[in-house]
């Protein structure tokens, strides 16, 4: 299947067009990063269709939890570039719809995915070998994106027409709770290293069931969220410090606790 690049969107990763990239609000709802400029009336409109027919993105405290849209990367583990790269793609409520291997998770009705890919979207939860259900990308190219923007229109999809788009006021940082042991330590499986914390004394099982809980809800299989940091723990540890860059020796301290309340969801 032809990237975007052949499809005539120009450079993605890691030469990304951050110019031409929107921002987009549909009734609270954003999409960090934005969305291609050519494509964002048309996933204004979707958004706001699906929001009409019931379904609710991110939770009662924030709309925006769990979505994602541009950011300049490759597809995880490769050196191939991501749609969001493009701006084409968009994430949608990542913890009930996780990236992971079959069986396929997500809480989004039928005529969701049939929606969106009447669009011309592709639906993440396609994907034989590991599920995205989160995930939608435009497969089309500029010209088919003008063509399914006004079909939109035609069949006043969304039931209004977008309103414009204001400026973006400066995006806060997200809050993220106070690492919970010293400065220097970390969270590991047992050991005699006394700046290893376990679980195996009662006083740090809040920290790590702190850590197992906020990982279970970037979508992570963490098993039992118990406070003992054991080799399940230390497994999904050295993965997401793959999948971030960051080093990868499945001890959870200052930087691997940063990086899981700020990075995005992928």
């Amino acid at each position: 299947m032809a990237n975007a690049r052949d499809r005539g969107w120009g450079d993605g990763w890691p030469n990304c067009q951050t110019s031409k990239i929107t921002q987009i609000d549909v009734g609270g709802t954003k999409f960090p990063g934005g969305v291609r400029t050519e494509i964002a009336e048309l996933v204004t409109r979707l958004v706001q269709e699906t929001k009409n027919r019931g379904y609710v993105f991110g939770n009662v405290n924030d709309p925006n939890y769990g979505c994602w849209g541009y950011m300049c990367r490759a597809i995880r583990g490769t050196q191939t570039p991501s749609n969001h790269s493009w701006g084409l793609a968009i994430d949608i409520n990542a913890p009930t719809n996780p990236h992971k291997a079959p069986p396929i998770v997500t809480d989004m009705p039928s005529w969701m995915p049939e929606l969106w890919t009447s669009y011309g979207f592709r639906w993440g939860g396609t994907y034989s070998t590991r599920p995205d259900a989160m995930h939608y990308e435009f497969m089309g190219t500029p010209a088919d994106a003008v063509s399914q923007t006004e079909r939109a229109r035609q069949a006043n999809l969304g039931g209004q027409a977008p309103q414009p788009i204001p400026p973006p006021p400066p995006q806060p940082q997200p809050t993220v709770p106070a690492f919970p042991f010293p400065k220097g330590h970390w969270m590991g499986v047992e050991s005699n290293d006394p700046k290893n914390h376990s679980g195996a004394l009662s006083k740090d099982k809040p920290g790590v069931k702190q850590y197992q809980q906020r990982m279970k809800d970037r979508g992570w299989n963490v098993g039992s969220v118990d406070g003992i940091f054991g080799p399940k723990t230390k497994e999904i540890t050295v993965s997401y410090q793959k999948e971030k860059n960051l080093t990868a020796d499945g001890l959870a301290g200052e930087k691997t606790w940063h990086s899981i309340w700020t990075a995005p969801v992928t």
